[in-house]
């Protein structure tokens, strides 16, 4: 199973690997067919930040 991501929001790092890893924990990486999870899957988040505004990350309304 293949995840692209992609925002144009400008986002702090270190906020976007952890949010990210955080629902791949809860989701992608329980997910298992008869009983094994795969080890071929991917998830791959792209922020550009061309939108431009404020870093969106923990300290902010939309974190």
């Amino acid at each position: 199973m293949l995840a692209f991501i992609t925002t144009d929001a400008p986002v702090h790092p270190d906020w976007w690997q952890s949010t990210l890893s955080a629902a791949v924990d809860q989701t992608f990486n329980s997910a298992s067919i008869d009983g094994c999870t795969s080890t071929n899957d991917t998830v791959i988040a792209l922020a550009s930040g061309s939108a431009g505004g404020p870093v969106v990350g923990a300290d902010t309304p939309d974190g």
